[in-house]
């Protein structure tokens, strides 16, 4: 062991002796290695229904794998919603699209996933999932089915394979940094650069995916343009819900791996304009389908109704400030306010014996020092605000403590000590109230109602009924498809939001 030690360091020094060329010569071989793996050019994958009907060719994943990965989904995505009306007319969407791609449809049903979150997934095999909230956003078959092609391409061209090769070539790279490039400044701009590179590879999957979808949605004898309907409700949606948010940051999250919307609308009308036009859209069936469906997360998840959250499991209620907008998330609960301001509550347990400022000062806040130290009774509850600063940072804290657990709320911003930002935690922290149980009781989600036009509409009556943490009139726009290629006086039913 020592001597393999040794040879290991000998080695080491030696290749550290060789000259930065020749190192970015090794680096620039690897890196262009790693961004071969794809499907660019497949012409079979881009000309659906030419192919006779078979069974789906299975990838290199075990069944266990694939059981793992779909209790992961599952676990991190809210569970299953249980609709079997529902999930038996998307499940023959996609059953649709499977035949014209000249593959025999998986035995799953599709998984309706119970999240307000609006995303879909494939799995190697075939499952597909989608989630509530994407299903609340879309607005007829033909933007369904597009989004049901979408996944199904990821599965035909063997992305997930080709993923994984990719990131056993990224952690290759990362090897030969670690082992080669002894200055630290080299290796961090190196692995930057092989990670921009697995980005624009999950882009590229994301827009092949796209160009496929459109086709076998055609083929199978939906409207192309469902896809392009979808992506501009998807990119109003993303305005609507980062608009506190710089410029810079609004899509960085939502599109790590995925092309920005705009990019993807553009090139979707590209790819729609060299198909034939026409073909089912079906808005009435599919409203229908999602008639009654909850919105957002139900009661026992945590609501958002106006600048109030409430949870019926935790029995709790607190109120944002007028100017900053909620949203709620499976591990913290967010507010984000002006000048880049923002709010974190989650929850914690108390270790036995321990006073509020031992924890604030022993568990929660590290390599600081807590100032403005208040605490108080309150009922059964004990209360505490202080403050510290970090870095450049300033932390508003605030800390209800109901027998072991802790309800933590963080106001983090930029610069010096802000009494006004201390006083809106303060005051969250005095208006934090625990719930009666005829209150629990009372407590109930939100759903999504169509509504059949008669005469004119009076949208104002229907958005000032939606208690909801943004803009109710935007939102109503924004779930109606009025963002994209819609108008109100066109449609024969409408959507919006009722407790």
């Amino acid at each position: 062991m020592n001597k393999n030690r040794n040879a290991n360091l000998t080695f080491k020094s030696a290749i550290s002796a060789l000259s930065n060329n020749y190192i970015a010569c090794v680096l620039l071989c690897l890196i262009f290695l790693a961004s071969c793996t794809g499907i660019s050019g497949n012409k079979d994958l881009l000309n659906p229904g030419q192919m006779s009907l078979a069974p789906l060719k299975s990838e290199a994943f075990s069944k266990s794998e694939l059981s793992r990965q779909d209790r992961r989904i599952k676990r991190d995505f809210g569970g299953i919603y249980s609709n079997t009306n529902l999930q038996n007319y998307l499940t023959g969407i996609a059953q649709k699209i499977w035949v014209i791609s000249g593959v025999i449809p998986p035995k799953e049903k599709v998984a309706i996933l119970d999240t307000p979150s609006i995303n879909a997934f494939s799995l190697p095999g075939g499952r597909l999932y989608v989630t509530r909230g994407l299903l609340a956003l879309a607005n007829d078959e033909a933007e369904i089915a597009a989004i049901l092609a979408h996944e199904i391409s990821h599965v035909l061209a063997k992305h997930a394979t080709a993923r994984i090769e990719r990131e056993k070539q990224a952690k290759l790279v990362k090897q030969v940094l670690t082992e080669v490039v002894t200055n630290e400044e080299e290796t961090n701009i190196s692995l930057a650069s092989v990670q921009a590179s697995f980005a624009r590879f999950s882009q590229e999957q994301e827009l092949e995916a796209d160009a496929l979808g459109i086709a076998l949605a055609q083929e199978a004898g939906y409207d192309p343009s469902g896809a392009v309907r979808f992506l501009k409700s998807l990119k109003a949606m993303i305005d609507l819900e980062t608009r506190p948010f710089s410029e810079g940051n609004k899509e960085k999250a939502f599109f790590g791996s995925h092309p920005p919307t705009i990019e993807r609308i553009t090139k979707a009308e590209n790819r729609i304009s060299t198909l034939p036009t026409g073909g089912k859209i079906d808005r009435k069936t599919y409203l229908a389908h999602i008639n009654g469906i909850p919105y957002g997360y139900d009661a026992n998840q945590g609501l958002i109704k106006g600048q109030t959250f409430l949870h019926k499991k935790l029995g709790i209620q607190f109120q944002a400030p007028k100017d900053y907008v909620l949203k709620n998330t499976p591990d913290a609960v967010f507010a984000s306010g002006p000048n880049e301001r923002i709010i974190r509550f989650d929850l914690d347990t108390i270790p036995k014996n321990w006073t509020l400022s031992e924890y604030m000062l022993g568990s929660w806040i590290k390599n600081g020092e807590i100032s403005e130290f208040k605490t108080y009774q309150m009922g059964k509850t004990v209360r505490a605000t202080a403050q510290t600063s970090v870095k450049g940072w300033t932390f508003h804290m605030g800390i209800i403590q109901e027998d072991k657990t802790l309800y933590r709320f963080v106001l983090a911003e930029k610069g010096q000590k802000n009494q006004t930002s201390h006083a809106i935690i303060q005051k969250i922290i005095q208006e934090f109230r625990i719930l009666s149980n005829n209150e629990k009781r009372a407590l109930t989600g939100q759903k999504l109602i169509i509504k059949e036009r008669n005469g004119e509409l009076n949208t104002s009556k229907l958005t000032q009924s939606m208690l909801v943490a943004t803009d109710a009139n935007e939102l109503f726009q924004v779930i109606n498809g009025l963002k994209s290629t819609r108008r109100l006086s066109e449609l024969e039913y409408i959507k919006y939001i009722a407790n």
